[in-house]
């Protein structure tokens, strides 16, 4: 797993930030991608959002959460909630044994 040092975590969200991907609405280059640059402080709450978000989607999907249960990405309490139902069914199965 990687480093939870506050300097390490740091580092991945500078990089991170760097590598958000946004369209080019240039008339000329219309289709394609560029990497934005950071723009504000802003910028690194709604990365941490985005990375936890996608971290719940994981979790969720890493205990074995069907995917149908689950909603995007940006639902992450309902997918939290469809976590808790999961691992409650899950305990429940386990004391019937």
């Amino acid at each position: 797993p990687p480093s939870m040092d506050l300097s390490a975590v740091s580092l991945r969200l500078l990089h991170a930030k760097s590598a958000v991907i946004a369209e080019d609405n240039t008339a000329t280059n219309s289709g394609r991608y560029i990497l934005a640059p950071s723009r504000n402080e802003d910028d690194k709450f709604a990365i941490g959002l985005q990375l936890l978000q996608n971290d719940v989607v994981a979790l969720c999907i890493r205990v074995g959460v069907p995917v149908a249960a689950l909603w995007p990405a940006e639902a992450m309490l309902l997918n939290l909630r469809a976590l808790f139902i999961f691992c409650q069914q899950k305990v429940l199965q386990y004391e019937e044994k």
